[in-house]
């Protein structure tokens, strides 16, 4: 684990740079749009190609364990790293963002749960949005929102439920 001192110096030079920040919560936005986007657009194809049932299925398959993790967040209630360094960086995160719920990350287990769904059926979308996944990590504990282990947990659990997805598919 890396250690307090190391962790607070990684944030305060990520913070240095304002233009970064700011071009990591452009990402940010932009990588949770086109992620929904190619769950949204599969969904809507399997519809268009009267594959209702499928269609459904998958949706159960992506809505099921989102629900069961966001439940476990609740539970766990793990504080987020710019709640636990009192650092100046992070004052306009605790001002806008919400307490606690940081482990594991939804984001990151969203972006790898749907990649993995979608690489059976369409493998540009499915590693699209899989390796948005990795970039979504690596931004999120950068910027102070989430602590390595969250990101990890929940890039794992993503990827363990699409598996689990696809068998029953």
């Amino acid at each position: 684990m890396i250690s307090e001192k190391r962790s607070i110096n990684m944030y305060r030079r990520v913070y240095s740079v304002p233009g970064f920040v700011t071009a990591l919560r452009i990402f940010d936005a932009l990588s949770v749009f086109f992620v929904a986007g190619v769950f949204v657009y599969g969904i809507a194809v399997l519809l268009y190609s009267g594959m209702y049932l499928y269609a459904l299925k998958l949706s159960i398959m992506a809505a099921v364990p989102f629900v069961i993790l966001s439940v476990l967040r609740v539970l766990i209630d793990s504080q987020r790293p710019y709640e636990v360094f009192d650092i100046q960086e992070f004052s306009e995160l605790r001002e806008k963002k919400k307490s606690g719920r940081s482990f594991p990350s939804r984001h990151v287990f969203s972006a790898f749960l749907i990649g993995v769904l979608w690489i059976p059926y369409a493998l540009p979308f499915g590693i699209a949005a899989i390796l948005l996944g990795v970039l979504m990590a690596a931004e999120r504990v950068a910027r102070g929102i989430h602590f390595i282990q969250d990101v990890l947990v929940g890039a794992v659990i993503g990827i363990l439920s699409g598996v689990i997805g696809i068998l029953i598919l």
